[in-house]
């Protein structure tokens, strides 16, 4: 049908459709890359560890961060306290997704490379504070304690930091009311981090600020995403293009090729 329509109309058809699949294909990809879906894995994700947590408590002690284990950087940002700790690191943390995909490209394996690495770069600050020998010594000068490094606060605070940054309009008031927001944040936590005001990982909440800034304000996406992508493509070893396989003949069709030979 389609060689039909290509001789009626000179190949003017088949170009067009190529041009509405093109176009579908971009409409769809937007689609894919919405904020719903990726808040809605986050916070199932994040749901998930809490009930093993209710069900298995002696194994969700094993995925809190504690010197000498690594990969506690990441499991520990998906534990939480209580059902009030959890609700409110996800209700900071959602709505922001939105702004923080902009920052990302609309890439939703970029988005997952940003919570991956807000997780585990406040996840060792708050490990360098608690456990480090010296910085033991000089917070024990400002009476710091060793709060667990718990739950998602730190990828909450790099995300809504990241989202303050996701546009640049300098002198609207959405700008301004996150931007005095976020510096309101980080003193309370500069403030108790040195005061010791709690068992909450301050040190967690100030390095999750300081990544998501700096990964907006640098423009990321462009100087550095981008850039590994087209890294991994030229040096990772590509598979070899599949070869044509034949369809295989049975036997009557061999007979009959060989009589019309004869």
């Amino acid at each position: 049908m389609q060689g039909l329509h290509d001789r009626s109309t000179d190949g003017t058809y088949s170009r067009n459709l190529k041009k509405k699949k093109e176009e579908f294909v971009l409409n769809r990809s937007s689609v894919l890359v919405s904020h719903r879906g990726l808040s809605l894995t986050v916070v199932g994700l994040n749901l998930a560890v809490f009930l093993y947590g209710r069900e298995n408590p002696r194994n969700y002690w094993k995925l809190l961060d504690k010197p000498g284990c690594t990969w506690t950087l990441l499991t520990t940002a998906f534990c939480h306290k209580d059902l009030q700790h959890l609700s409110a690191n996800m209700f900071s943390l959602v709505p922001e997704i939105p702004q923080v995909l902009q920052v990302c490209g609309q890439s939703p394996y970029q988005f997952v490379a940003f919570y991956i690495s807000a997780a585990i770069i406040s996840s060792y600050a708050q490990r360098a504070v608690s456990y480090t020998r010296w910085t033991q010594q000089w917070s024990s000068r400002f009476f710091i304690g060793e709060p667990i490094s718990m739950g998602a606060s730190g990828v909450a605070m790099a995300i809504f930091a990241a989202s303050c940054f996701a546009e640049p309009p300098w002198a609207s008031p959405s700008f301004l009311l996150s931007a005095l927001t976020l510096v309101r944040q980080v003193t309370l936590d500069f403030g108790g981090l040195i005061h010791n005001k709690g068992n909450i990982g301050y040190a967690a909440h100030l390095a999750g600020a300081v990544f998501g800034a700096m990964y907006a304000y640098f423009n990321a996406d462009r100087y550095l995403w981008s850039n590994l992508v087209h890294l991994f493509s030229v040096y990772l070893p590509k598979s070899p293009p599949p070869t044509p396989r034949h369809k295989d003949l049975d036997l009557d069709e061999i007979v009959r090729r060989l009589n019309e030979s004869a």
